[in-house]
């Protein structure tokens, strides 16, 4: 990902200072190493630091640099596009029960996690909505809020006036309520998870990029320019960017270009008429519109392009149009703020735990719902570090399963981006 698209986000003007992460220099032993300072990979490592693990996390950057620090900002406790029902169905009904009550709960463990270390990152646990685009998606929200429910979730589906009220927009036709999401700023929330994990004995070294891991008679040798690390378990927690270290695991997942947009700061009366209650919002869409407000009052949004090249400003005019027509209250906008990020999406829109080695594990897969699905991973991974049976686990242990065709496939959000467009429209 270009380091000019990190620096340039609203995420890097407005969060707090990184944490010191000083490169890796020497040796080292650990019990748990964990490669990738993004959410999962510092979620992992604050949980196996508080069960008293000695943990050391590998960063070729520096915390939140890769889609973590880069997305929305939404905080969504759902499945991209599945319900409960299609988990089960692909999972099977025990195991897909797990994975659902552990999404349920996600937005509320990043909240908590948050409120337990007191990390500074602008959290606003406000409430997700999903409204319908179409009619016809109606009843399918229906169908998704009965399911939630029966998992004990405070779902509600509100009518079209009262999506209207809480939207800003009468575009929408209904929509499902869950007032256990919100927002935040990632880049801040990364940071914040990197110093927590610090203060409990993580060693976190950014700027040290892993060159090859292998295994010795016993134990796991991770090299790096500046020294290595050896350890009795390594999690490989770099998702879209797994690159070299693991060209399996890489070729498993198509990766998604997604770019946002921030305006300026907004006066107080469009803002309520916009979000009156702070709600986040991500709709129906194949072509999914999203927005939400930061703690400045700025609107983020974001998108998809066909053609990567030049994308940032091309998007500028057509998401300045889409927000004018969805939210007549806004007006005519323009972005201070534009950034560029890649998400991973599994063939089946599940996220993975792949079995690279004996107690050599990658997570890969969080398909759009970073932010709280992989927080919610990260004790997942720091059970499956701890010795816990892979049978118990919300989430199936498999082998790599790379994508057929995967130089096409990888390009196939992009080409089918105008079909989605067209889908949408049909609905």
């Amino acid at each position: 990902m270009p380091p000019e698209t990190f620096r340039r986000s609203l995420w890097h003007a407005t969060a707090p200072a990184a944490p010191a992460t000083p490169p890796l220099d020497g040796d080292t032993g650990c019990d748990v190493a964990v490669v990738g300072a993004g959410f999962a990979g510092l979620s992992a490592a604050l949980h196996l630091a508080e069960r008293g693990a000695r943990v050391v996390v590998l960063e070729a950057r520096e915390p939140g640099y890769g889609a973590s620090g880069r997305s929305g900002g939404l905080v969504v406790p759902a499945f991209a596009r599945l319900d409960p029902a299609a988990v089960r169905a692909r999972l099977g009904a025990e195991r897909g029960e797990r994975l659902a009550g552990l999404v349920a709960e996600s937005a509320n463990a990043v909240f908590a996690l948050i409120e337990r270390h007191r990390i500074a990152c602008d959290a606003a646990q406000s409430g997700w909505l999903q409204p319908a685009h179409a009619a016809s998606k109606v009843a399918w929200l229906a169908a998704v809020r009965d399911q939630w429910a029966g998992l004990g979730h405070p779902v509600r589906l509100l009518d079209r006036a009262e999506a209207a009220r809480l939207t800003g927009s009468d575009r929408f036709h209904g929509a499902l309520s869950d007032p256990t999401g919100g927002h935040l700023n990632p880049l801040a929330y990364a940071r914040g998870l990197a110093a927590s994990a610090r203060r409990l004995g993580v060693a976190v070294h950014g700027a040290t990029p892993v060159t090859a891991v292998a295994r010795g008679s016993r134990l796991w040798r991770l090299a790096t320019a500046s020294g290595t690390v050896t350890a009795d378990r390594v999690l490989l927690c770099t998702n879209a960017m797994t690159g070299a270290l693991a060209p399996a695991v890489s070729r498993g997942v198509v990766p998604l270009d997604v770019y946002q947009m921030a305006t300026a700061p907004l006066d107080p009366a469009r803002r309520r008429a916009i979000l009156p209650e702070g709600h986040a919002v991500s709709d129906t869409r194949r072509n999914l519109f999203s927005y939400h407000f930061d703690a400045d009052g700025r609107l983020i949004t974001g998108g998809m392009a066909s053609i990567r090249a030049g994308a940032l400003a091309r998007l500028r005019a057509p998401l300045a149009r889409r927000l004018a027509a969805m939210l007549p209250a806004l007006g005519n906008v323009t972005f201070d703020f534009a950034w560029h990020g890649v998400a991973a999406l599994t063939p089946d829109l599940l996220p993975r735990l792949i079995e690279l080695g004996p107690g050599f594990t990658a997570v890969i897969g969080c398909n759009g719902r970073g932010i709280a699905m992989t927080t919610a991973l990260g004790p997942v991974l720091a059970d499956l570090a701890g010795g816990a049976r892979a049978d118990d686990l919300p989430v199936p242990l498999t082998r790599p399963r790379p994508i057929r065709l995967y130089p096409l496939a990888r390009h196939l959000p992009a080409l089918l981006l105008p079909v989605a467009r067209w889908r949408d429209r049909l609905d």
